[in-house]
């Protein structure tokens, strides 16, 4: 057993060898998976913090929340 396991060690030895195998290989597969998405994600919030005024985007495209400096 990986001491990362999510199981206590109490119960993991009640699963038989083969199953706790498959459930090693699962828990890995989805901790990978985790790390993949997070590693997204401060793209998606910058992208998310875009608005005409620090991107190429219209000032059409801007949420009403956003405050644009008047023409000089």
């Amino acid at each position: 057993m990986s001491s990362q396991s999510p199981i206590p060690k109490q119960f993991w030895d009640m699963i038989p060898p083969a199953a706790q195998g498959a459930l090693q290989g699962a828990f890995e597969q989805l901790s990978g998976r985790i790390a993949q998405l997070e590693r997204g994600t401060p793209e998606l919030k910058a992208r998310l913090n875009q608005n005409s005024t620090n991107s190429s985007k219209p000032p059409s495209s801007d949420p009403l929340s956003v405050k644009r400096a008047p023409p000089k």
